[in-house]
């Protein structure tokens, strides 16, 4: 497949004459124009055909017409192209057809059969070779373009890859890259398993002094007036997406790379070495990464699907029994009794919402045992929350969030290091789990190994999903509550207290705040020249799940409206992960917003909340911190009315607390969802309509403290 000197030379020219050094970031508008969209139709029939992966979402609907883009003028001049990483992407076959020769690569075998494959129901021959971007095993100037979709946040020396495509690409050559741009200061992130992406300068940086490609290309102007709107999109693919995607053609220069025929034979051999190595020992490495993943599966959790028969809670009781009885934890007999109670552990650690909808149980299980020493854990993040609480002695963090293959041993190991460090000593007679619903965060098994002797909660069978999830998680308690009705969270932890004898009659949720909070709070405000006779409303954009996600573009509009109608001030609250959310809002709604997005601590935002007139916002923990506060709440749900009131997203069990509410749902599903919204995006959710919203938001200011607001 070797080139001659006159060919390479005509082709160099070629690549010249037609295509110069650019840069782009990727733009929603490109991306829904029929150009694109059409070419994506075109690409992806094109890949059902091969077996090949199809494209409907995620960047690569932007990036592979972007590309094609800058191609297409080049086809039928039997260029050869270098692709990095092509796993099972359609682009590398279809230029095939277009008249380009053409290398599909990785790092390993692992798609090696795929291509083979395709090739076959083409009537193809691509060239198949097994390449690492930071040592590619070609001779030097052998390649016309190097194609680098989405490769290079991977690579660990991005500058060594740099040179190896200068190394491989010929003189005049073409460099095309799509990468992850990922900018801190703009409230971006990126995931660590996932490599490390460039920022716009870092990659500009990489050629402003490149001796060998177009240090023009750094000089170009990005076009970041598109960022905003792709941020938000490319957020709303997958949960992880919180970065934005470019893509650069550079042209190498005229620079001879010098190497001599020798180097370039053995390079060759190397490479095909290599290459058939790789897929020669890949049916053994890939039989001991199955062995590996079936280790990993059976150490992953019930909410992993990784438990078919209740094997950890059986193992636990088996050594756990006989350890506790050796150090004289079980000798108050299996009665409880609760005058003999002297030390309780609560274990909560779910997320915000349920942190604060469990506020009413800690006051009456206080009010019921007094004199007790309660200890509380939670999970790290929301030790802010319940640090002032005057109900209970103190506050424990467990962190119950592990990103590994082995996390529920992971999870063990982190239990038993908690109950030697902190619960043991504490002798507890009473642990209690309040959540009604399936335990997902390790909170059975740091009850059952605190020691206490009487150990209470929701039995396992209260609902389908806990019956599936907690198999034979009934075994680590000593006492369970089997009541099945369908309640609110608050009334569902309530009914423990009333289990063990109290009272469990108020009701209300309730923060505690210390004045640094208050002084924070009215000291933001003031800057914001936001006095206490304006009118100020709340938004939270933000939700753990996309499906619960109203569209920004919606809270862009209400807002707008608000704006105009009461001459409202607007609080934008949510997490840190959602600084983007608050980022965006305040660009598109100007000066009267009030940006706390992952800026403040989580009693802050209670007490900015304390001074808002309403609440608007989707199903996540700050609507209920704004119940906490005593704000009117209008919640935009994604739960149709017509879906299962046990759903996890079902307001009958989440909805608001304590305060004036409002809950917007859906008339119905939209297909496939039935019982509840099972969508990866925002789905059912985009039936509630802004005038929906103004409508009940128009309702609650004028009957807010039973008085009438006076229009601007």
């Amino acid at each position: 497949m070797s080139i001659t000197p006159q060919s390479s030379k005509s082709a160099s020219h070629g690549l010249r004459s037609v295509v110069n050094s650019e840069k782009r970031l990727a733009s929603v508008r490109e991306l829904r124009s029929e150009h694109y969209t059409g070419f994506m139709q075109h690409l992806n029939h094109f890949a059902a055909e091969a077996e090949l992966h199809q494209y409907t979402t995620y960047s690569r609907i932007w990036e592979y017409p972007w590309l094609w883009s800058k191609l297409e003028s080049l086809k039928g001049q039997g260029l050869r192209v270098l692709d990095l990483g092509s796993e099972r992407s359609p682009i590398q076959w279809f230029l095939a057809t277009q008249g380009f020769r053409v290398i599909v690569s990785d790092i390993n075998a692992q798609h090696w059969r795929v291509w083979r494959r395709a090739n076959k129901k083409l009537g193809l021959s691509l060239s198949r070779r097994i390449i690492d971007a930071q040592n590619v095993d070609l001779p030097a100037a052998s390649v016309d373009i190097y194609l680098s979709v989405s490769v290079i946040e991977h690579v660990e020396d991005k500058v060594k890859a740099m040179m190896e495509a200068a190394r491989v690409l010929r003189p005049g050559g073409l460099l095309i890259m799509t990468f992850d741009i990922c900018e801190p200061n703009m409230g971006m992130s990126f995931p660590e398993w996932n490599g490390r992406a460039l920022t716009m300068g870092e990659f500009d940086e990489l050629f402003r002094d490149s001796p060998w490609f177009d240090p023009e290309v750094s000089r170009l102007p990005w076009n970041a007036e598109d960022i905003p709107e792709y941020y938000s999109w490319h957020r709303k693919t997958a949960a992880h997406h919180n970065y934005i995607t470019g893509a650069a053609v550079v042209r190498r220069n005229e620079r001879v790379w010098v190497e001599t025929a020798s180097k370039g034979r053995l390079r060759t051999l190397k490479g095909q070495l290599r290459t058939a190595t790789s897929v020669a020992l890949w049916p053994i490495l890939s039989s001991k990464r199955a062995v590996q993943n079936g280790i990993a599966r059976f150490f992953k959790s019930p909410v992993e699907k990784g438990w078919s028969f209740p094997i950890l809670p059986k193992l636990s009781v088996c050594v756990g029994e006989v350890l506790f009885k050796v150090l004289g934890k079980r000798q108050k007999g299996r009665k409880l009794n609760p005058e003999r109670v002297q030390r309780v552990l609560v274990v909560r650690l779910d997320a915000v919402g349920d942190v604060v909808m469990t506020m009413p149980f800690l006051r009456e299980l206080r009010k019921f045992l007094p004199g007790a020493w309660i200890a509380l854990v939670v999970r790290p993040a929301l030790l802010n929350l319940v640090e002032l609480c005057p109900y209970v002695n103190e506050v424990l963090p467990f962190d119950c969030h592990v990103r590994s293959s082995l996390k529920q041993l992971r999870l063990h190991m982190r239990t038993l290091d908690l109950v030697w460090k902190q619960l043991w000593h504490r002798r507890f007679d009473l642990a209690i789990i309040p959540r009604w619903d399936a335990d997902i965060y390790h909170a059975a098994f740091v009850a059952y190994s605190s020691g206490a002797t009487w150990r209470l909660a929701y039995s396992e069978h209260v609902n389908e999903s806990k019956s599936e999830l907690n198999r034979g998680y009934d075994q680590l308690f000593t006492h369970i509550l089997e009541n099945k009705d369908l309640k609110h969270e608050v009334e569902h932890s309530l009914e423990i207290v009333r289990y063990l004898g109290g009272a469990g009659e108020q009701q209300q949720l309730e923060v505690w705040l210390s004045q640094e909070d208050h002084a924070m709070a009215e000291n933001l405000l003031q800057s914001h020249e936001v006095g206490p006779d304006d009118v100020l409303i709340a938004l939270g954009p933000g939700a753990g799940d996309l499906r619960r996600m109203w569209p920004l573009g919606n809270f862009v509009e209400l807002g707008t409206w608000l704006k105009g109608k009461y001459n409202a001030s607007l609080l934008v609250v949510g997490g840190g992960e959602e600084e983007y959310l608050g980022h965006e809002l305040e660009r598109q709604l100007g000066g009267t917003v009030i940006n706390s997005v992952g800026r403040t601590t989580l009693r802050e935002v209670c007490a900015l909340l304390g001074h808002c007139q309403l609440y608007i916002g989707n199903d996540t923990g700050a609507m209920h911190l704004a119940s906490a506060a005593g704000v009117s709440v209008i919640e935009i749900s994604c739960h149709p009315l017509n879906g299962s009131r046990l759903h996890a997203n079902s307001p009958h069990r989440f909805r608001p607390w304590g305060v004036d509410f409002t809950v917007l749902q859906p008339e119905k599903a939209i297909e496939p969802c039935s019982d509840g919204c099972t969508a990866a995006q925002a789905h059912c959710i985009q039936n509630v309509t802004v005038a929906d919203v103004k409508d009940a938001a128009e309702k609650h200011l004028f009957r807010r403290e039973g008085r009438t607001l006076t229009l601007p």
